[in-house]
């Protein structure tokens, strides 16, 4: 009976949650952490991420460039000349507005 249920519910996890969230799940090596380093300060010396001064840089000059209207908007410091909308957001959302005579409320 076990075996069933833990079947049913691995079914119902596929049919109702989004891939890119199924193939984080079900990864066997989640987070890996290596390398023989004596100190937390020592191995962020040796790697690079978000806190680093290119990307920060980066991110201030898309966002200085949209604030002085040379592009529509950015999105991870891309930057888009034109709106892009997502349709089947606004078509929910419409929806949603309708069936509320009118009022919507987005948080």
């Amino acid at each position: 009976m076990a075996d069933n249920m833990r079947e049913d519910i691995r079914q119902f996890l596929k049919n109702w949650l989004p891939p890119g969230l199924l193939r984080l799940i079900s990864s066997k090596k989640g987070v890996l952490w290596s390398g023989d380093y004596d100190s937390w300060t020592d191995a962020q010396k040796a790697s690079t991420g978000y806190d680093s001064k290119v990307i920060l840089n980066k991110v201030k000059d898309s966002l200085l460039r949209v604030k002085n209207g040379e592009a529509a908007y950015e999105r991870d410091s891309v930057l888009f000349d034109d709106m892009q909308y997502s349709w089947p957001i606004l078509a929910g959302l419409m929806w949603v507005a309708a069936q509320s005579k009118g009022e919507l409320n987005v948080i």
